[in-house]
Order: structure tokens, then C-alpha cells, then sequence
């Protein structure tokens, strides 16, 4: 998907460093619920279930900001105030040539946050959610390479003031 230059034309560095700070508390996120599953600390299954909710709606919220194209296929029109990397880039395509493929773990990853969170489905009654999150730290690995390839390559000029202090 190729933005018109008018969409385009409204990042201005300002813009996208107040989103790239939405951006950061996603990532900051994730990397702490990442870190607490990799501890092996989750104790109850109340909080056990909670976290893993968690877990998987950050991993949404990033995989559809790294790779939106499929969430949009299926959408009558773009949502306008959606935040995607490649509104980082200019042009706005060169983010989808240096991402690498959507893997099969981040595709899994966000089918179970649609079926299991987002949405009431019959998949969700026939499954634990226990059973259908087995894997958070394949997922962590796989979302941070993509994390790092585009930390690495975004202009730094449109990073907020959260990002001055990493975690």
C-alpha cells in the first residue's frame, strides 16, 4: 500500500515524535510482560490469564503497526489516525522493503489475540487460553527483531522524548 503524498505530507517531526512516544509505551509494554513470563514469577492463574491478555494486545497493537496490511485488506477504508511504520519512512514504502516477512509465530500471535481477546468467536469456546499461549518468549524474539530493524532505520528525527531513555 503506497499513501497518497497529501498523507504523507502531515508528518512533520512533531507529529510523528508524539507518535512515536504512543509507539514506546507499546514497546516499553510488551518488553516488561516479555521479561516477567521469561522470570517464570506468574503465580495465580487470575493474574497468570490477566498478563497473558495483556501480552498478546501489545503484540496486536505492535504487529499491526509493523505489518498492517492485512488488517486493512479487510477494512472498508483505512482508519486515518492509525499509526504505521511506514508513516516513519519517506518513501512510505521503504519500511515494507526492509521488514523482514510477516513469520508464521507473529501471524499466530495475532490470530489468537483477534479470536481468543478482541472479539467473542467460537474459536475462543473451544480453547484455552492457557493452551493457546505457550509460547510468549518465541513471540518476544520474533516481535524484537522486527522492533530492532526498525529502531535501527527510522529517522532519528522522529523519536519523542521517550525514547532518549531506553529499556
Amino acid at each position: 500500500m503506497i499513501e497518497s503524498a497529501m498523507e504523507h505530507s502531515n508528518n512533520t517531526p512533531e507529529r510523528m515524535q508524539r507518535a512515536s512516544d504512543a509507539l514506546k509505551y507499546e514497546i516499553d509494554m510488551f518488553r516488561s510482560l516479555a521479561a516477567y513470563f521469561a522470570s517464570g514469577t506468574v503465580t495465580t492463574s487470575v493474574v497468570a490469564c490477566a498478563l497473558v491478555e495483556s501480552f498478546l494486545i501489545h503484540v496486536r497493537v505492535l504487529t499491526d503497526f509493523l505489518y498492517p496490511e492485512r488488517n486493512y485488506k479487510k477494512r472498508s477504508r483505512k482508519k486515518h489516525d492509525d499509526i504505521m511504520a511506514k508513516n516513519f519512512f519517506d518513501p512510505c514504502d521503504k519500511w515494507e522493503t526492509i521488514r523482514p516477512p510477516k513469520s508464521s509465530i507473529l501471524e499466530e500471535a495475532s490470530t489468537r489475540a483477534n479470536k481468543l481477546l478482541a472479539h467473542l468467536t467460537y474459536t475462543r469456546s473451544e480453547s484455552s487460553l492457557d493452551q493457546q499461549s505457550r509460547v510468549p518468549q518465541q513471540i518476544a524474539e520474533e516481535l524484537e527483531a522486527v522492533l530492532s530493524i526498525f529502531v535501527e532505520n527510522v529517522p532519528k528525527e522522529f523519536l519523542g522524548s521517550r525514547w532518549k531513555t531506553r529499556s
